[in-house]
């Protein structure tokens, strides 16, 4: 987008004095996440620039850590925005204090 400043008095507006590109670069968007395999109950945190996707990839069995625990079904997400406070925020969700927390998440949440 292209925002035009507005003109002085003998300039009828039709060359801008000044034109700025506006654009907003957002590098990475990580999400932290929890599932909750649906056989046994087991939990499973992580971070990921997209959830849905590496769902179907823990689901799909080719994770060697969740392959044992499939299904899984995502019970937890928080947008984080960068990855050093996605990481942040992953330990905590990790932490003995907050893995009892998680385990009252409903599954059907």
């Amino acid at each position: 987008m292209v925002r035009t400043l507005a003109s002085h008095a003998g300039n009828r507006g039709s060359t801008p004095l000044c034109s700025t590109k506006l654009s907003v670069k957002i590098k990475f968007i990580w999400y932290v996440y929890v599932l909750k395999c649906l056989n046994d109950d087991t939990f499973y945190t992580s971070m990921s620039k997209n959830v849905e996707q590496r769902l179907k990839y823990h689901n799909s069995g080719k994770s060697r850590y969740t392959k044992g625990h499939i299904p899984y079904k995502v019970i937890y997400t928080k947008l984080i925005g960068k990855r050093e406070d996605a990481r942040i925020r992953e330990k905590y969700l990790k932490s003995s204090v907050s893995k009892r927390l998680i385990t009252k998440i409903p599954s059907n949440s």
